[in-house]
């Protein structure tokens, strides 16, 4: 049998998929407990869902791929000098298995126009890394800067994460960058955009196609914005909708205001759809408590 080009991509990919941790898991429980495999890996899901460790792990200095940088801190005003503003350390998830989603599916996705102007997996994969460290940083408190993000980070030219950048904007996503600070306040965030996109009746796969995602990362995002519908529901805080599901202050908050006014436009229907495709998102245990106890947050 000749092996061609697709089936030593695929190999490598298949490498690169099992080094790691959860795949360690899956093996442990498969061969060491005698476990069927789709019962290790609904296990697994369960096990991150109950601790939140989706968001909490990718903050944790032991996640692979990540790495730390100073960054300028969010407080420190435009205009003013780099080397006189205040930075902090930020620990940031440059490489994860998810990235590998994106190259499993970019033969699907390439052909497709709504796909933004990605023109290369490279590009794509680039991409959704550039909104996830951005992402991470402002969740920390800080913002990075374009030379942090071409020369500490990607290892590229200026003019490629600009041009990164402005596609993304095309998009309706302002990338929260130091350089896009007096945007960020009038933009949305890409996972919030990801809930307004779902709202509007798209279907995942094309939303992870959209934003250069995984579809993974896209249900994560749709199953965090379920949380946060359920805690307002039941009465609860934004720092203890924060502290229950992991997610970050400002983005609890940006998904609750995402959720008020999708009420009063009368969309109650597609997120009842959510709610019920993840009703055993690991909040279960608050609703039998609220209902013995009768107490609200």
């Amino acid at each position: 049998m000749i092996k061609t080009y697709d089936d030593t991509k695929n190999e490598a990919l298949l490498r690169i998929r099992a080094k790691n941790i959860e795949n360690q898991f899956l093996s442990m429980m498969e061969s060491g407990i005698g476990i069927a495999p789709f019962v290790a890996k609904a296990i697994l899901e369960l096990v991150y869902d109950c601790f939140g460790l989706h968001e909490n792990m990718n903050s944790s200095s032991q996640r692979e791929g990540t790495i730390r940088l100073k960054a300028v801190e969010a407080a420190e005003p435009p205009g003013k000098r780099i080397s006189e503003c205040k930075t902090k350390d930020v620990l940031l998830t440059l490489i994860s298995p998810e990235d590998q989603e994106i190259r499993i599916h970019w033969d699907e996705w390439k052909n497709n126009k709504k796909a933004g102007k990605a023109t290369n997996i490279t590009t794509a994969l680039r991409r959704f890394r550039l909104l996830r460290v951005t992402a991470e940083a402002k969740e920390k408190g800080a913002y990075l800067t374009h030379e942090d993000l071409a020369f500490n980070i990607f290892g590229c030219g200026l003019k490629t994460i600009g041009r990164d950048i402005k596609a993304l904007k095309q998009a309706g996503i302002i990338l929260p960058t130091r350089g896009q600070q007096k945007d960020i306040g009038r933009g949305v965030s890409h996972k919030g955009q990801v809930i307004k996109w779902y709202l509007q009746g798209i279907e995942p796969k094309e939303i992870a196609r959209r934003m250069y995602h995984s579809i993974k990362a896209v249900e994560r995002y749709l199953k965090g914005f379920s949380k946060v519908v359920f805690l307002n529901q039941e009465g609860m805080k934004l720092s203890e909708m924060s502290f229950l599901t992991g997610l970050s202050y400002s983005l609890c908050a940006e998904y609750q205001n995402i959720y008020l006014k999708a009420q009063k436009e009368g969309k109650t229907g597609l997120i009842k759809q959510l709610e019920k495709n993840y009703e055993r998102c690991g909040l279960v245990f608050l609703k039998e408590k609220g209902g013995s106890d009768g107490k609200k947050g």
